[in-house]
């Protein structure tokens, strides 16, 4: 299935493309694709209200000098949960929820999990991916064949299909993804109400996305925005098997380092940013 056209192939590290769509072109769209050969994704997570300069942000146990690319993470909400970032996130050993630490799978915060939670980008520990809603006793299980798991706002592309084009459901409990003539259906695990019911409007984004070949694309929308259809239909047609929406707003933001930019200037690689994030 082909939606639309890039307007160049996509190579490994930084990309700057355009995309063709049903006669809209978006333009300046920043694109890092790993190398499948030795190049993988995690989260860094900053817990309990703290947040940092995105250049100064790793994975735990991951020295700075071996990150070569970063994106801004999931949504923050503010107020009673104390700038939390929200979503779920499993790193060198240790879960995180809704910016907290956890002491585990049999932690009470755990209790809230539900099919329209915000939705986890699994990072799988024989290297392919799945997207999962998760509840506290189906997560205890699933943990051990997990590397690592990034919390995300929607789901846009599962098993090589657009969640909105198709009749698609998750792969555990049979429950329908999304419907764009229906997004606030409760029955689905699709939760417009993450990013405050944005889903239909163009907005500046970004996304997460894997390939079956084993190669990860991190992308920045920050000069035309996008909306989530058109969104999903860009991943599938970067050939992903599964992709989810991030944050999106003025906090996007993707910086690469020195030797991976295929040319272009190094450091922040997007138009806009704010300064101090939770997650990326």
């Amino acid at each position: 299935m082909s939606y639309g056209s890039l307007s160049a192939s996509i190579v490994n590290h930084f990309n700057k493309v355009s995309y063709t769509l049903d006669g809209k072109t978006y333009k300046d769209i920043k694109i890092f694709k790993t190398d499948p050969k030795n190049e993988s994704i995690a989260p860094a997570v900053y817990v309990n209200g703290n947040k940092q300069r995105m250049e100064n942000m790793n994975p735990p146990g991951v020295s700075s000098s071996k990150v070569i690319a970063k994106i801004n993470g999931n949504p923050m909400e503010y107020g009673q949960y104390n700038d939390a970032f929200y979503g779920l996130y499993y790193v060198n050993s240790t879960l995180y929820m809704d910016g907290k630490q956890l002491s585990g799978t049999s932690d009470t915060a755990l209790n809230k999990l539900h099919h329209r939670y915000y939705p986890c980008f699994c990072v799988k520990t024989d290297g392919t991916v799945n997207i999962r809603w998760f509840t506290k006793d189906n997560l205890a299980t699933a943990l051990p064949y997990c590397n690592s798991i990034i919390g995300s706002a929607h789901p846009l592309v599962f098993n090589s299909m657009s969640v909105f084009e198709s009749v698609v459901k998750d792969d555990v409990e049979g429950i329908r993804i999304a419907d764009w003539s229906q997004l606030d259906n409760t029955d689905y695990h699709f939760n417009n109400g993450i990013c405050g019911g944005t889903a239909a409007y163009s907005a500046n984004r970004t996304f997460l996305g894997h390939k079956a070949d084993g190669s990860f694309f991190m992308v920045c929308f920050d000069v035309s925005g996008i909306d989530l259809r058109s969104g999903a239909k860009l991943m599938v047609d970067l050939g992903c098997d599964y992709a989810v929406s991030m944050d999106g707003g003025g906090a996007v933001k993707m910086r690469v380092a020195d030797n991976y930019t295929n040319g272009y200037p190094s450091g922040q690689m997007t138009s806009g940013g704010t300064e101090y994030y939770g997650t990326a």
